[in-house]
């Protein structure tokens, strides 16, 4: 994902997605074309939490901290630094870290959207949701990628950011890398 301007929030402009905002990144980043699958899962924490299982669906049912975890598991195994310290429920993060972090959520809209504040017409062909998942996870590149060549970054299954939800985080946050 390239650095430079991107929109964040809701185009309705409704909920703690409001206001619409133009944001500003000031680093590109790479992140993985899809979401976590439940081979990758596997392979690196040497287990399956999902409800629906198959290798190639997305990992679900994992906390904030499983996700974490993850990261730190995934990084060792890549022989890179991890970027999180893990004490309890506290957590401590090392951004200059080599290794494999949660988007913020910024990052995680730049990346489900692109320059072009891409909101499908159809978002049949670019997303599972309520109306045609059939209420389960499905496999992932199943539908069409993003500008962001990026897939189920929008439905399938939600996603963690490393950001903390605060409702009125939208209107209130820094505009250069929030």
């Amino acid at each position: 994902i390239e650095m430079g301007r991107y929109w964040r929030g809701s185009i309705e402009g409704v909920g703690h997605s409001a206001p619409m905002i133009q944001i500003q990144l000031t680093s590109a980043l790479s992140i993985g074309k899809t979401p976590i699958t439940q081979a990758l899962f596997i392979a690196v924490m040497g287990h399956n939490p999902s409800e629906f299982v198959d290798l190639m669906r997305p990992v679900e049912t994992v906390s904030w901290f499983d996700a974490l975890q993850f990261c730190n598991e995934f990084s060792r195994m890549m022989n890179l630094e991890p970027v999180y310290t893990l004490n309890n429920n506290s957590v401590e993060c090392n951004c200059d870290s080599t290794g494999f972090r949660l988007p913020t959520e910024a990052e995680w809209e730049a990346a489900a959207r692109g320059k072009t504040n891409e909101e499908p017409l159809d978002i049949n062909k670019y997303a599972w949701h309520s109306a045609n998942s059939k209420s389960k996870t499905q496999r992932v590149r199943q539908r069409r990628p993003m500008s962001t060549k990026t897939y189920d970054m929008v439905g399938n299954v939600d996603e963690w950011c490393w950001d903390w939800f605060d409702k009125s985080w939208y209107g209130e946050s820094p505009k250069v890398n929030p």
